[in-house]
């Protein structure tokens, strides 16, 4: 089985099946069923990724370039890099999403994680500008009213001063050496459909029951791990 692949009885697995759930089922699949496909051995079968790839223009505005897919399984050293940069005092990102296929809900929570961080610390939410949007990534952002929280332009062209790009470590959906563990996993999707409900109140409804049972997954694992001691 590849490094990354989902097995049936772990968090992520139970998360994926909440697609068939009566009540929040059809929201869930709305948004977030562009990611995977899981079949019977718990493989993720889709299109493979190049990854995420960053830099810093002469103006100083940090660029991220998304290539392939943004999913759960490569959003968490976007997460990182992203964090990082803001306590350096950092201030602007570019996100070009030009090469990017789809996004699934964590990847965007993260990416509105980041927005929601800029505000925190007192900067406008135009500090982040996404731009080369395809009509479905832009149909995914502003189903989740994220268009409120970033610049979001389809025709934006890129910094004049073009970066030196970098791949972010593990963030190619075919190579991954280093997988999230199954805690790790659970507090990012987490943190990632709460900044959701922070970002939008209207996300509430797609995605509250799906934070509620993300939580409840991750303390019955807490808690079959304590026995097991």
């Amino acid at each position: 089985m590849r490094h990354g692949a989902c097995r049936p009885g772990n968090i992520l697995f139970e998360a994926i099946r909440l697609t068939q759930h009566p009540k929040i089922g059809l929201s869930f699949a709305r948004v977030s069923l562009y990611c995977l496909v899981v079949n019977e051995v718990g493989r993720i079968v889709g299109e493979s990724s190049n990854g995420i790839f960053v830099g810093c223009a002469s103006d100083n505005r940090v660029c991220v370039r998304v290539v392939g897919r943004g999913t759960f399984q490569n959003s968490q050293p976007l997460r990182q890099f992203a964090l990082e940069k803001i306590e350096q005092g950092q201030e602007e990102f570019v996100v070009d999403l030009g090469q990017c296929r789809g996004m699934d809900s964590t990847f965007l929570g993260v990416l509105a994680g980041i927005g929601l961080r800029l505000r925190q610390n007192g900067h406008a939410a135009t500090t982040i500008q996404i731009v080369h949007i395809s009509s479905r990534n832009m149909e995914l952002l502003q189903t989740l009213g994220l268009d409120r929280l970033f610049s979001m332009n389809s025709d934006t062209s890129p910094p004049l001063a073009e970066p030196e790009y970098h791949q972010l470590p593990d963030t190619d959906l075919t190579h991954l050496t280093h997988p999230l563990g199954k805690d790790e996993t659970a507090d990012l999707m987490i943190e990632a459909h709460d900044n959701l409900l922070r970002a939008d109140e209207r996300n509430a409804s797609k995605f509250r029951e799906l934070a509620r049972f993300l939580r409840e997954a991750a303390e019955r694992h807490h808690k079959n791990e304590k026995r097991g001691q």
